[in-house]
């Protein structure tokens, strides 16, 4: 009878503590994204009243940020498994050298892709679309969007080092400052409002490169003002070899398997537009739906996976264990019950989107409801790589996992979807959706048997 009150106290002082930690962590992480959605579905209401094929134009532009960003978050999140678990030890120096690299490499990659995006934009957006029209409207929005990359790289890597150190405050500060210079920016821009000059889809972009600046800006400005424990000399701090190895030898994973992600994605959004360019624009819409959907089970993934480096760093792995655990049937829960939301208010939201014609209206809306029915597989998938597996240490699994559920199951049977098949875009968006099945059975296996443990900082 003790043992059964002894283990229920300390059932209920770890949810207290569970509940606190992850309300601390995960609510900025929330409200920034839910802030930054909700301007993001104005932008997308003023954006589509210029047309389908600007909107398709805006959306493969999107593209090779997003496998940029994917990839220089994949380099920041591997120096925040890292600072989670230095964090964990009180070993602050080391937790700086693990910041530094991650500018550094990410730094690099934003300069490099930013000079290949403004000197050859025809040939980058004409690996998506070949469409007259869409380059068109593209090229000179991509021209002035890839100057925003080397402050966007800055951004995500101290982004990542305030994160893991349990301070989520200060970024949603600046992404609220950021995503809302963005909005007005585009109001006036776009349409010449005000006596503003009329610019079209280069205000959007003008808008884009002025939000993601400010937004540097406030988090460098923030860190060193207050002197906070990743204020210092980056150009200065000294970097062991044997310390940089076993970065790399961890960050590459990480950098390998966000890289595949995105360029996997950039594969589907071509393959959609194979199926029918007006396809882009209703994917693109309940795409920007099923973000602001994530936007809960971002903030909680963020959470597990601080408090697992933390736990790690601890040396306490049954706790570790036990977090995981809790993660899986929260998410699992509020996934049940958004997903179930969507599935019946698809048709009055895509109804709402007053800009797309009829057709596309009823197409968003059923694609809305294909992603309701999937929510729960695609969360649960998220919270086990990212915020488990990933941040436990566990980064070359998540790696080889994600390559083989993507490529030899997603992309493969989607191709032969497109262009063997011919199937309607609805069956092509369940047949990418085969990855996701592969991910679940692999990453539930890895996380029963506890081999994603790995205490990276000995």
């Amino acid at each position: 009878m003790l043992d059964f009150v002894s283990k229920r106290k300390s059932n209920k002082e770890f949810n207290k503590e569970y509940y606190s930690v992850v309300s601390k962590i995960a609510m900025p992480v929330i409200l920034q994204n839910l802030f930054s959605s909700t301007l993001g579905f104005v932008d997308l209401f003023m954006v589509a009243r210029l047309g389908n094929y600007s909107i398709a134009a805006i959306g493969f532009s999107n593209q090779i940020f997003s496998i940029l960003f994917n990839v220089m978050n994949g380099i920041a999140c591997g120096a925040g498994i890292f600072i989670a678990q230095f964090s964990g030890k009180k070993e602050y120096d080391s937790v700086r050298s693990a910041l530094k690299l991650a500018l550094f490499m990410s730094g690099i990659l934003a300069f490099i892709v930013s000079a290949i995006a403004i000197l050859f934009p025809d040939i980058v957006l004409g690996l998506f679309s070949q469409d007259a029209f869409v380059l068109k409207e593209g090229i000179p929005f991509l021209k002035i969007v890839a100057f925003s990359y080397v402050p966007s790289a800055i951004t995500v890597c101290f982004v990542s080092g305030l994160m893991n150190l349990k301070n989520a405050k200060v970024p949603l500060m600046a992404g609220v400052v950021a995503m809302t210079l963005n909005t007005v920016l585009n109001y006036l821009l776009i349409y010449g409002s005000f006596g503003f000059p009329k610019m079209g889809i280069k205000g959007a972009a003008i808008a884009t490169l002025s939000s993601k600046t400010i937004e540097c800006m406030i988090i460098l400005g923030y860190i060193y003002l207050t002197k906070h424990i990743l204020a210092e000399n980056y150009f200065k701090i000294k970097i062991s070899l044997k310390f940089a190895k076993k970065y790399i030898k961890a960050t590459t994973s990480i950098i390998i398997n966000t890289f595949s992600w995105s360029f996997g994605q950039a594969v589907y959004v071509g393959l959609y537009a194979m199926v029918g360019i007006q396809y882009v624009a209703a994917i693109n819409v309940a795409d920007s739906i099923q973000k602001f959907l994530f936007i809960v089970f971002t903030g909680v993934s963020s959470a597990t996976g601080v408090l697992v480096g933390n736990c790690i760093g601890e040396k306490d792995d049954d706790k570790t264990f036990k977090i995981g655990l809790k993660s899986i049937k929260v998410v699992l829960i509020i996934a049940v019950i958004l997903g179930g939301s969507l599935f019946f208010l698809s048709p009055y939201i895509a109804g709402n989107y007053g800009n797309l014609d009829y057709n596309m209206r009823i197409i968003t809306g059923n694609i809305l409801r294909i992603i309701s029915l999937v929510l729960w597989l695609k969360v649960l998938n998220m919270v086990l790589i990212q915020g488990i597996i990933r941040a436990g240490g566990d980064v070359r699994y998540s790696m080889w996992q994600n390559i083989i559920a993507m490529w030899l199951f997603g992309v493969p049977i989607t191709i032969f979807a497109v262009k063997q098949l011919h199937l309607s875009i609805y069956i092509v968006i369940l047949c990418t959706l085969s990855e996701e099945i592969v991910k679940f059975i692999g990453s539930i296996h890895r996380f029963r048997t506890k081999r994603w443990i790995i205490h990276l900082t000995e």
